[in-house]
């Protein structure tokens, strides 16, 4: 047995003052106890803030592993640097580069001059496009003026490059697992079953690495693999350390893509953006003909609209909640409508600050809710709070300053009345973070909840917000072993 004590516990719970815990076997077994009884181990807190472990409740670990390895080009926004950059890397070989923005205006053209023998793939931040040079549009039979690819097209390529020894997979996983510990994750919630090896050999990778390191991994189900987890042993398989749950899907596209489905459309455009997953209504079908449930990411307010309408005649089983995620943009009929819904809302307050100030040039015109988390929880609505890792980074104390502050990267505060609590925030990235896992014993510092643990050092409800961009991880804690150690 394990006693945790002189530190501030918080039990997001109504629980009275706890001066200690005492853990054995991975549970919490015991509160307030006497610490005078011999235990097998005691761990002083010196004073630090603990708290139920943070998870992420929408990321891609093997996607953020492998951007952990490759150029990143989110804070180079000019062009003659992204393509010096670029100069510097070996051109003798496929060259894929992550985070590039549109904005900054490199072409097929560009690329050519530095490689027209190889492959390269300018991946950009929304991860819903891709910049190529013209080896790879006449590899894959593409045709593009300017060498921009997106959304089925941009997967066809990013597919068609992305196949991984196992052992490389396995890696990108503990190099993110391993990033995710110094920012007090103990868990997360990710979408990676497609992409890579094919479904058998990208879940037998999570198995393998899960033997080595512990982590509470949920995995999505990519709906292009659905047949294979169907077939699998580990069709609705959960236990204590990997969960297969959610049919991920795609109902709209990206706004910096400009393909998310926006009823006022875009500037320039006369397009309102588009569906992104084909035979949409003939997966939802499936997916309730075997009882699942549903992820589906919907950017836009148009998109959300019309995904409503989906769900009210494909609904799930009782007592069951499809997810949506991301739902930034939302129209007064889907706030009204969502209030009765039986789902969960995947946020990423992140994302706030990395679409202002583009998103006031990019739509002609913005709905009436705009990320309005303040007014979904009125709503009595389940907020799990996450990064879309490696979309953004995956530290869950700057989406607490985000969603408190709503500050963007221009400087400015939009739509200060959606600002929420730092509680609320918390709880995002505890309680509701698991509102879809099939085992509740997470989330709070109770008997018989999980040992898991993020340990903080300073209290993240009174701490300044300045503060918040600071390493103030000291600890984290999975299954009561100490996975991470300022």
């Amino acid at each position: 047995m394990k006693l945790w004590k002189n530190g501030v516990i918080h039990t997001l719970t109504n629980q009275s003052e706890i001066s200690n815990i005492l853990t054995d076997q991975g549970l919490i077994v015991g509160l307030n106890v006497d610490e005078k009884e011999p235990y097998d181990e005691v761990i002083d807190l010196k004073g630090y803030h603990l708290y139920p472990g943070f998870v992420d409740a929408h990321l891609h670990l093997i996607g953020y592993g492998q951007f952990l390895n490759r150029l990143y080009l989110t804070h180079t926004q000019d062009k003659n640097l992204v393509l010096n950059l670029l100069k510097k890397q070996n051109i003798f070989e496929l060259l894929i580069v992550d985070g590039y923005h549109e904005y900054v205006g490199v072409t097929k053209y560009d690329l050519d001059t530095i490689n027209n023998q190889n492959p390269m793939i300018l991946r950009h931040h929304d991860f819903h496009a891709v910049t190529v040079n013209t080896v790879v549009l006449k590899q894959l039979n593409k045709e593009s003026s300017t060498g921009i690819l997106r959304e089925e097209d941009a997967q066809a390529v990013i597919r068609h490059y992305a196949k991984v020894s196992n052992e490389t997979l396995e890696s990108y996983l503990e190099t993110a697992i391993k990033s995710l510990y110094r920012f007090g994750i103990t868990g997360g919630h990710s979408d990676d079953l497609f992409y890579f090896n094919g479904y058998q050999d990208t879940l037998q990778a999570f198995i393998n690495v899960q033997k080595r390191i512990p982590f509470r991994t949920h995995l999505l189900v990519h709906h292009e693999v659905l047949d294979d987890y169907i077939a699998s042993p580990y069709f609705n398989h959960y236990s204590d350390f990997l969960e297969l749950k959610g049919i991920k899907v795609f109902y709209d596209g990206t706004m910096s893509s400009k393909t998310a489905l926006m009823w006022h459309g875009y500037q320039n455009e006369t397009s309102n953006g588009l569906r992104t997953t084909p035979n949409f209504i003939e997966i939802v079908q499936k997916v309730r003909q075997f009882g699942l449930t549903l992820a589906i990411h919907v950017i836009g307010d148009q998109g959300l609209d019309e995904l409503i309408d989906i769900l009210k005649k494909y609904p799930p089983k009782e007592n069951q909640k499809d997810r949506i995620i991301h739902a930034p943009w939302v129209s007064e009929y889907g706030m009204n409508a969502l209030k009765s819904m039986p789902v969960t809302i995947d946020i990423q307050p992140q994302f706030l600050s990395s679409d202002f100030p583009e998103a006031t040039t990019i739509f002609k015109q913005f709905p009436p809710y705009v990320f309005p988390w303040k007014t979904m929880l009125k709503n009595g609505l389940t907020l799990s709070f996450s990064s879309d890792a490696p979309v953004e980074t995956p530290n869950p104390l700057l989406g607490i300053l985000d969603a408190t502050e709503r500050v963007a990267k221009d400087g400015k505060i939009y739509q200060p009345e959606e600002r929420i609590s730092r509680m609320d925030t918390i709880k995002g990235y505890t309680i509701y973070a698991n509102a879809q896992n099939n085992l509740q014993n997470r989330g709070t510092i109770e008997i018989g909840q999980v040992a898991d643990f993020s340990i903080f050092t300073f209290d993240l409800e009174t701490i300044e917000s300045s503060r918040l961009k600071e390493p103030l991880v000291e600890m984290t804690v999975i299954n009561e072993h100490i996975v991470y150690q300022k």
